[in-house]
């Protein structure tokens, strides 16, 4: 008798472990899905701060209600990601559904700040195979120990989807600004076996076919899934290769975005930042990964220091701050490092100050390079941010009520000191990553700086012009004029340059005159940009500028011979 009892109580407990497993994860019936989807409809019209800017309430509500028609039809997997598509069209980075993926799984990324996946819905499930769009197209950036023979290939096909028309359709599954966050997202989002199901480039969710390209030969693989709690051994190119790390990625795991998604990132003071001096350029390095003041670390403004001190110690010739991996944090702690930065006597003067920003550096970071742009001269070198300058941001979280899906609805609107609706902050030098590169530990950025010293004013300003436009290379000179150490800087030649350079080659009349006309105000004798401010008048057919513009070349330099030719092509 004890014994059956026994074998019966083990039996219970078995069948305890089983439900007990499944209820964290059971399905919930299509009423509690439209009660959720009701949730998120109400808390993004009432909670979020100016929610329809990007689509308009009625198209909204028209998305919610074709969902609801549909519920009844849908797997679990299926009606979240259509919540999530819903949510993206609200069209602000902050503002998303988090899908339920194990965020600390083998660097997963789902958004600049940690999600748990604590959901009540069956966790989704990943391909052990990490992608990276690089310039020259989509590669296998890391893999498990299955599929580290991949790594490097470039990927040609999903399926029978060729990987263009795949981006096209991973994109409204996605919350995100501009091109560059699309860019950092889209290749982790297609690791995800159910969304590769629902844009139909697999019939299963058990496998699926990849067509793989390595030096010009072509090969089709079937990649399977792996679970929420597997954790197979992972390679990147530089563990699989035993390839030393560029600079930029040191911390690093398991290919280029791991440092930012460690569920131990907060157990070093060097993960928040740290500095070093390059004798190769004389470049005092600064990579800050993190916007705040580390707990029981140094603060924010004691580091600036500390790396200030380093770079006059060194007699460094360049600042660089590395936001590559910057994701934000903070916006209380960015004055500290632009004060630190404006009290180096060389900040002064453009070229001497840099700072590396890319796709995964948004949020407070994005208002960090802000704030360096408006006040100090500096260069900002590498990709577009992954997110807008003005922006609606500073998210809170709210648990769908059945599912418990975490819902992100921004609350405050975030300015750009420009005044424009700019997709990121200006690039000045922007430097496209090429495969290769990163398959080979080149720092392409880096290499610039070292490479590229900065001298002339002549060539910042046309370069900056043509680069990031006519804000930029004109925030630049009212640095130089507006600091009582600057303001004696020779400019008339640099500015003629890209006067010139806007009339002749940009045909662009009305700023070419607005140009000459600023050259003349602190070079009124400046000849050429008297003849420039002549030509583009003429252009414009303000036949009364043009002229008042001969009159005064000819009281300035009575013989000069190019006022004939001038008077000749105003009456033609």
């Amino acid at each position: 008798m004890k014994i059956v009892c026994i074998c019966n109580l083990k039996v219970l407990l078995a069948a305890l472990i089983v439900l007990s497993a499944t209820s964290a994860h059971a399905q919930i019936n299509p009423t509690q899905w439209k009660e959720d989807l009701d949730f998120l409809e109400q808390t993004i019209k009432t909670k979020h701060l100016d929610s329809f800017e990007n689509i308009t309430e009625e198209e909204f509500t028209k998305e919610v209600t074709q969902l609801r028609s549909r519920i009844d039809t849908l797997e679990d997997f299926e009606v979240s990601l259509e919540m999530v598509r819903i949510v993206g069209t609200i069209g602000w980075g902050h503002t998303r559904l988090s899908l339920p993926v194990n965020g600390d799984h083998l660097g997963f990324y789902q958004g600049h700040s940690g999600t748990s996946s604590d959901s009540r819905i069956s966790s989704f499930s990943v391909l052990p195979i990490r992608f990276f769009l690089f310039k020259d197209g989509l590669f296998v950036q890391s893999a498990s120990e299955d599929y580290k023979n991949y790594i490097g290939y470039k990927v040609i096909a999903f399926g029978p989807v060729s990987v263009t028309e795949v981006l096209d359709r991973v994109r409204p599954y996605m919350s995100v600004e501009n091109e560059s966050a699309f860019r950092l997202q889209a290749p982790i989002r297609l690791s995800i076996i159910e969304l590769l199901y629902t844009l139909r480039l697999t019939n299963s969710l058990k496998r699926i076919s990849l067509t793989l390209e390595n030096e010009g030969i072509s090969k089709e693989i079937t990649v399977e899934p792996i679970g929420f709690d597997q954790n197979p051994k992972w390679f990147d190119i530089h563990s699989l290769k035993s390839i030393t790390k560029p600079l930029w990625l040191t911390g690093t795991h398991s290919g280029m975005w791991d440092l930012v998604d460690s569920k131990h990132f907060w157990d070093s003071e060097k993960q928040y930042y740290w500095s070093t001096f390059l004798e190769d350029g004389k470049i005092q390095y600064v990579k800050i990964n993190h916007l705040d003041d580390p707990y029981g670390g140094i603060p924010v403004a004691g580091f600036m220091k500390q790396t200030i001190d380093s770079a006059i110690y060194n007699n460094a010739d360049k600042i660089v701050i590395d936001l590559r991996h910057n994701m934000g944090g903070s916006n209380d702690v960015n004055r500290s490092i632009l004060l630190a930065l404006a009290r180096w006597e060389k900040s002064k003067y453009y070229g001497n100050v840099f700072a590396i920003i890319g796709r995964h550096t948004y949020s407070a970071a994005i208002m960090l390079a802000q704030m360096l742009e408006e006040n100090i001269q500096v260069a900002f070198i590498g990709e577009e941010t992954g997110g807008k300058p003005a922006n609606i941001g500073d998210s809170r979280k709210f648990r769908l009520p059945n599912s418990q899906l975490t819902l992100r609805v921004s609350t405050l609107r975030h300015h750009d000191w420009v005044r424009t609706d700019r997709p990121s902050i200006y690039i000045h030098y922007p430097i496209p990553f090429y495969s290769q590169e990163y398959f080979t530990g080149i720092d392409p950025v880096l290499n610039w700086i070292r490479s590229n010293p900065i001298q002339g004013l002549s060539d910042v300003l046309f370069d900056v012009y043509v680069n990031a436009g006519f804000r930029s290379m004109r925030n630049i000179l009212n640095k130089y004029l507006s600091d009582p150490d600057t303001y004696t800087v020779d400019f008339e030649d640099a500015a003629l340059k890209v006067a010139d350079y806007i009339l002749n080659i940009k045909n662009n009349n009305q700023r070419a005159q607005w140009m000459y006309q600023y050259i003349l105000w602190y070079y009124p004798e400046s000849r050429n940009s008297i003849i420039g401010y002549i030509l583009s008048s003429h252009r414009l057919e303000d036949s009364s500028a043009a002229q008042e513009g001969i009159e005064y070349l000819e009281k300035l330099y009575p013989n000069d011979p190019e006022i004939a030719r001038l008077q000749r092509l105003l009456k033609d």
